[in-house]
C-alpha cells in the first residue's frame, strides 16, 4: 500500500518485518540491454581491487559490487560471482583487503584485465596488519575480517568487518562512471 505522500506501508494484518519471498528475478532473460539491465546501469557503483591469500600467493581482481552496510560495528559487503577463483583463498583466510583506486588512474584495473603471468610483475604488495596482500600505490585501503557469507543469487556476499584502514594520499575514488564500464553481472 502507499499512504498519501507517497510512503509505503503494509496491507492491514500483514507484519512489516515479514520477508519477501518472490522468486528471483530474471533480469531481462536473453536480452543484454532489457529495460531492467539499462535502469540498473544507472546505479552507480565504485570499482576497486580487492586482495586476499598469503602475500607470497596474493589472489587479486577488480570488484565494483561493494557497499557500507553497518557504521557500528563498520561492515562492507561485497559480491563475488560464484565461479570466481578467488573465492577460495578468501574463504581461507577468512579475510580481504579493498582498495580505493585513484579516479584519475585505471592503469591497475586496466593490468588486472592481462595475462595472469604479467598481473602482479612489479606490483608493491606488502602485509597488511593481519598478513594479507597491502597495495600502498592505491588511494586508501581497508582491511576486513569475513563475518558472514551468503549466497542469494549468482554471486556470493561477504561481509566484512573494518578492522584496520589507511588513506595513502588524497583524491577521488574511481567509480564505474570515470572507467566507462558497467557490471551487469553477466560476465
Amino acid at each position: 500500500m502507499i499512504r498519501p505522500g507517497g510512503h509505503a506501508t503494509s496491507p492491514p494484518g500483514e507484519d512489516e518485518t515479514a520477508a519477501v519471498t518472490d522468486p528471483p528475478i530474471d533480469i531481462d532473460p536473453g536480452r543484454e540491454q532489457g529495460e531492467i539491465t539499462r535502469v540498473l546501469t544507472g546505479v552507480v557503483n565504485g570499482l576497486y581491487v580487492v586482495t586476499s591469500g598469503p602475500v607470497e600467493r596474493p589472489a587479486v581482481m577488480a570488484v565494483s559490487m561493494v557497499s557500507q552496510v553497518s557504521a557500528e560495528p563498520p561492515l562492507l559487503m561485497m559480491a563475488i560471482r560464484h565461479n570466481r577463483r578467488f573465492r577460495t583463498p578468501l574463504e581461507e583466510t577468512k579475510g580481504f583487503v579493498l582498495h580505493l583506486l585513484p579516479a584519475d588512474d585505471i592503469g591497475l584495473i586496466e593490468r588486472l584485465k592481462g595475462p595472469a603471468q604479467t598481473r602482479l610483475r612489479d606490483l608493491v604488495i606488502e602485509p597488511s596488519p593481519r598478513g594479507l596482500p597491502l597495495l600502498p600505490d592505491t588511494l586508501a585501503a581497508l582491511e576486513c575480517r569475513l563475518v558472514h557469507t551468503f549466497t542469494p543469487g549468482d554471486h556470493v556476499l561477504y561481509v566484512g568487518q573494518v578492522t584496520w584502514a589507511r588513506r595513502f594520499r588524497e583524491g577521488r575514488a574511481l567509480n564505474l562512471s570515470d572507467y566507462g564500464h558497467v557490471y551487469t553481472g553477466r560476465q
